[in-house]
């Protein structure tokens, strides 16, 4: 586990990762911030943060981690972002900027690094019952409402990705790359106005 750090950190945690195992085949980005707040009220400290840790940390790490996987023969390079890039929620503007941002530069460095034997794909997930979410976005009725607008009507739990995350890794999947795979629910197969009734029909 590396957190969003300087360079130089990142490069030295994988080093560290390489003595104790031998060799690297998978890297997961898996960094999010989101400071909900509507746009007119969105510093550009937010900005930058969301920027920062959603978008240049997975640059930095897969930087840093490419030439250990192509070392091994073969690698799975996995961005988590996340289902909001199309649902678009109006108070979360620079966390699904820099998440489209990081679908796009999944879709770059798979046509990269695809000569290497090294896949580069996405999984997004929609709100995921974590401490963070739970104290943040899901609070106050968030994760009511999402629940509301999903096919599949209950909180997402961070074991729902575990079967994908492991598919996309696994050695066999070198055919599946550039792809973002949404494990959302079905969170944009309903209209607003179903989550709407949905929530009418508890009050």
């Amino acid at each position: 586990m590396i957190g969003p750090a300087r360079r130089l950190d990142v490069e030295e945690g994988l080093e560290r990762i390489i003595e104790r195992f031998g060799t690297l085949h998978v890297v997961v980005n898996n960094a999010g911030v989101y400071p909900a707040k509507p746009f007119e009220e969105t510093t550009p400290e937010d900005w930058r943060r969301a920027m920062r840790v959603n978008l240049e940390a997975p640059f930095l790490v897969t930087r840093a981690a490419l030439p250990h996987l192509k070392a091994a023969g073969w690698g799975r390079v996995v961005n988590i972002v996340s289902a909001a890039v199309l649902t678009a929620p109006p108070t979360m503007v620079p966390y699904v900027a820099s998440k489209m941002g990081l679908i796009g530069f999944t879709r770059f460095l798979a046509a990269a690094v695809a000569p290497y034997g090294v896949t580069v794909n996405a999984i997004a997930p929609s709100m995921v019952r974590t401490a963070t979410a739970e104290r943040t976005v899901g609070a106050d009725g968030g994760f009511e409402f999402v629940r509301s607008r999903r096919a599949v009507e209950r909180t997402q739990e961070p074991a729902d990705l575990v079967s994908t995350l492991l598919y996309v890794v696994d050695e066999g999947s070198g055919f599946l790359t550039g792809q973002t795979l949404n494990v959302s629910g079905g969170l944009e197969l309903l209209p607003l106005e179903c989550g709407q009734e949905r929530l009418g029909e508890r009050e």
